[in-house]
């Protein structure tokens, strides 16, 4: 069996392959022996081979996931090997799983990607639009515990549209942020902006490399450009949270440090899961489990009782940027 899954739509086309992974461990192979995960781009055509021709253990069959193969501009000689290969009868007892992300509008249709296209398991994911794209938002709204007063949903689809990496990442920190009550129109231009992520990123770079004067302007800037304390305070947490998963999470698969199978695992945004990849190496494990807990003190202290939100979240980056 030949799985083809690809399209723009990366966030529904990974929740496809995560739900095979799933299944195919739950219904066929419950030891999790018999998968393997290979990095397309840098794929060796004997790596594959030995993945789909090995005999299952203990299972009658295994599942072989190659993720990005076209994206590594493989010639048409390891094209051609490729499909030689998924077509040995001995592949019979492998699912093979081949995700792509969008194709480029000027590749060539080879033999390997013809094939893949024709496969009665081929899907392709389209971004969302219309009624199927807000049926969306409102399902994973669900999954999150987010509630919304009126027009604020609409307001975080104006933001987000079909960027699902991103909205499903807004709807996680609006949840959080709202604490069960209904997100307003306010509370989603508070958080539902580009430039605040983009410069919390830059802010924990320089905890993370003890730059503690850059990390205070970049703080100050914040706040004079009128970004709220509690909206500071939201957005730290949430990336502070993503470094500790991030961490642990490269602690227990040593062999599975690519962004993408992280931001699949831990549901984030490609660009942030590369993004936070790249920013792990700063900290150790208990200092993030360290910081976040201290957020999270200086969260309810702040939104409890008459204590300087402002000047609270000064001290902690003070401490946490030593």
């Amino acid at each position: 069996m030949v799985i083809f899954l690809h399209g723009a739509d990366t966030f529904r086309s990974r929740g496809k392959l995560r739900q095979i992974k799933e299944r195919f461990r739950r219904e066929v192979d419950k030891t999790g022996y018999n998968t393997a995960a290979l990095d397309g781009k840098r794929l060796k055509v004997e790596d594959l081979e030995q993945a789909l021709l090995a005999a299952p253990f203990l299972a009658p069959k295994r599942l072989v996931m190659v993720e990005e193969f076209f994206g590594g501009k493989p010639t048409a000689a390891v094209e051609k090997q490729v499909l030689e290969l998924v077509q040995r009868p001995a592949a019979a007892t492998a699912v093979a799983v081949f995700w792509e992300g969008e194709l480029p509008a000027t590749r060539k249709g080879g033999a390997l990607l013809s094939f893949l296209r024709e496969s009665p398991y081929a899907e392709q994911f389209e971004p969302l639009q219309g009624m199927p794209l807000a049926a969306w938002y409102r399902t994973r709204a669900k999954h999150h515990g987010a509630q919304f007063a009126p027009g604020a949903m609409e307001r975080l689809m104006d933001c987000a549209n079909n960027d699902l990496w991103r909205a499903d990442g807004e709807l996680a920190k609006l949840s959080a942020y709202c604490h069960g009550r209904a997100a307003t129109i306010p509370d989603v231009q508070e958080l539902a902006s580009s430039d605040v992520e983009e410069n919390v990123f830059a802010l924990t770079d320089a905890i993370g490399q003890r730059r503690t004067t850059e990390a205070l302007r970049l703080l100050q800037e914040q706040q004079r450009a009128g970004v709220s304390t509690p909206e500071l305070v939201a957005k730290i947490t949430w990336h502070c949270r993503n470094l500790l998963l991030a961490k642990a999470w490269i602690s227990d698969h040593p062999n599975q440090g690519t962004s993408w199978a992280m931001a699949d695992a831990l549901r984030l945004h490609p660009f942030v899961a590369k993004k936070t990849l790249g920013q792990v190496t700063n900290f150790t494990l208990a200092e993030l489990e360290t910081r976040y807990r201290a957020l999270l003190t200086l969260d309810r202290a702040s939104k409890s009782s008459r204590a300087n939100g402002s000047a609270l979240l000064t001290l902690w980056l003070t401490t946490a940027a030593r």
